[in-house]
């Protein structure tokens, strides 16, 4: 007996030892006041980040009572950091003291980062290295290694991400600010979103982004040549949104007065390598978002004058699994995109007419030279009343027009916008049921007033892969290119898909079910809703249902050799192509990319 206590003891104090050393967590927080860094905090003489003692006392001064937002100061990492497992407090932990300062990462590292496991809560609504970041903040040249972030369910919404949980940049009255994030990199921080009520928002690098601006001026939110090399998954709620750059974004321009709103949210030269899994959509009308650049995106302006709301996605690329979320409840959505999950522009509101000069109120978002180059897949439960939208660049696009009156007699224009151009996906594509397309599963536009102009565009893109080669789909329209396209009644113009190529090596519209739409270019089509020009089809192979075939591309006549790219940009090489044209082209500014064989036809 006495030895079998002794053996138990022995194995209780190993298995303390090996748990991240969370006991020791209070001892970070607790620095004396006396500790300083080295500098002045100018942009010339940063203070100095040289220990874990110094990057523990920048989170103490942040998040003490009544802490510093260290707006116009400058730090500077001089050496990698190894956190030790500690559980990490984040840099700028409450909302209203989001961390403004400047900090240098002068390519350093910060390695084992840990907040929120079975050992320790996670209390906080937005985390990662740093919590909240605000106005004038940057973030750049730093890379993050190694540990595992969990979002925090305490609130009804959580935000998780390896280098920060909430980006803000709110303006007003001709102000303009900005937040910048460049050169950073996620290397092995798994980050996992939270099991909350509300929403749960994951993403590699950032949780969530909102630029805002309000009466004129403007807002910008910018993350530059930053990649993501870690798994990211999506949380349980009522709106879950996971991806690997980003999880939510938006850029938001509200019109007041004679000024001009400008909001703005960009991914530039974006890289993502880590799979990315979508969380549940949990409850009636829930919706789950996942992409591997940005899970859900909306370019958004209102207000009674002008403004502009710009989100977009440049020069990026994805190369790991995209998995779709489950939507198992009543009339629930799935998203899933190599690129974006969900994507909007929105423009509404009502005109001053109290202005005599035109004013145009236009939300936009734009994808391009862009590519995707991993699998795309929905969720493995999807209830018979939920529906899934697969695509290989992006699940769901959408422009929306909403004006709510008018005041006075004066003339505002409202316009939305989404916009896809130069990008190829060569995927691994497939649905249970919903909608599924080689490059989209579906585009929507729709409004109401009569002064509106809602347009979704599709051009000089292609895709290529396999799209729905499984037997286990159910129910899903198949389209080349998308997979189902509608517009509204009231929307004044249809989406249109111009100058694409769909090269598939196999196709599946599951020609043994009872719902089996599809397209060379697009599957399922309401009535007035498709606009289709100089577009190209060559399917190597699959299961089609000749009856319900819609052959809505030109044949591609293989005796030319050279694909058919007639309007594409290869002067100033956007595009690049083999000089016999034996192979597909490949965009000039992306890395890691291998030509890809044109596919051999047997239809």
């Amino acid at each position: 007996m006495r030895y079998q206590q002794l053996f138990l003891f022995t194995i209780a104090i190993c298995l303390l030892l090996a748990q991240p050393n969370y006991a020791q967590r209070g001892d970070w927080f607790n620095e004396p006041d006396e500790h300083s860094f080295r500098g002045s905090g100018s942009a010339g003489n940063p203070y100095l980040i040289e220990s874990v003692a110094d990057l523990v006392h920048l989170a103490e001064r942040a998040n003490r009572w009544g802490g510093e937002d260290f707006a116009g100061q400058h730090f500077l990492l001089t050496r990698d950091l190894n956190l030790g497992q500690h559980f990490w407090i984040p840099i700028g932990s409450e909302r209203e003291k989001p961390f403004r300062g400047s900090f240098n990462g002068n390519g350093r590292v910060i390695r084992e980062i840990y907040i929120g496991d079975e050992y320790g809560g996670n209390i906080f609504e937005a985390c990662g290295l740093f919590g909240y970041l605000g106005e004038g903040a940057s973030i750049v040249n730093l890379t993050i290694m190694g540990g595992r972030i969990i979002g925090g369910e305490r609130d009804s919404n959580s935000r998780a991400g390896a280098l920060a949980g909430l980006i803000a940049c709110n303006v007003d009255n001709g102000r303009e600010d900005s937040i910048i994030i460049r050169n950073c990199r996620n290397l092995g921080v798994e980050v996992v979103g939270a099991n909350v009520p509300n929403m749960s928002v994951a993403g590699g690098l950032i949780g969530e982004a909102y630029s805002y601006c309000r009466g004129g001026g403007a807002a910008i939110i910018l993350l530059e040549n930053c990649s993501n090399n870690s798994r990211v998954a999506g949380g349980t709620a009522r709106r879950s949104f996971a991806g690997g750059i980003m999880g939510k974004g938006r850029g938001h321009g509200q019109g007041y007065g004679r000024l001009a709103a400008l909001g703005l949210c960009l991914i530039n030269a974006g890289r993502n390598a880590g799979t990315v899994q979508g969380g549940t959509a949990n409850g009636r009308d829930a919706i789950s978002a996942v992409g591997g650049i940005l899970g859900q995106g909306q370019g958004a302006a209102d207000g009674i004058n002008a403004a502009e709301g710009i989100a977009s996605i440049r020069y990026c690329i994805n190369t790991a699994k995209i998995s779709g979320g489950d939507a198992a409840t009543a009339y629930a959505q799935s998203y899933a995109g190599g690129l974006l999950g969900y994507g909007d522009g929105y423009s509404g509101g009502r005109a001053d007419r109290s202005e005599a000069r035109k004013a145009t109120s236009l939300g936009s978002f734009l994808i391009a030279v862009s590519a995707n180059r991993g699998q795309v897949e929905s969720g493995k439960k999807i209830a018979s009343t939920a529906q899934s939208f697969v695509g290989g660049l992006l699940g769901f696009a959408a422009s929306s027009v909403y004006e709510s009156g008018e005041i006075g007699a004066g003339n505002i224009q409202f316009e939305s916008k989404f916009s896809l151009e130069n990008c190829y996906s060569y995927a691994s594509v497939s649905a249970l049921r919903g909608m599924a397309g080689g490059l989209a599963g579906c585009l929507v536009t729709r409004g109401n007033g009569s002064n509106r102009n809602a347009s979704v565009m599709l051009r000089n893109s292609y895709a290529a892969g396999t799209l729905n080669k499984s037997d286990s789909i159910v129910q899903v329209a198949s389209g080349g290119i998308v997979g189902c396209i509608r517009k509204a009644r009231a929307a004044a113009w249809s989406p249109q898909v111009d100058n694409c190529l769909v090269a598939l090596s196999y196709m599946n519209g599951a020609p043994n079910r009872t719902f089996r739409i599809v397209g060379q270019i697009t599957g399922l089509s309401e009535p007035f809703a498709e606009a289709l020009s100089n577009n190209y089809a060559r399917v190597g192979g699959g299961k089609w249902g000749n009856a319900l075939t819609q052959l809505n591309g030109k044949d591609w006549d293989m005796s030319l050799q050279s694909p058919p790219f007639p309007q594409w940009d290869f002067r100033n090489r956007t595009w690049l192509a083999e000089a016999d044209h034996s192979s597909l082209p490949i965009l000039n500014r992306l890395p890691n990319q291998a030509y890809i064989p044109i596919p051999v036809s047997n239809q």
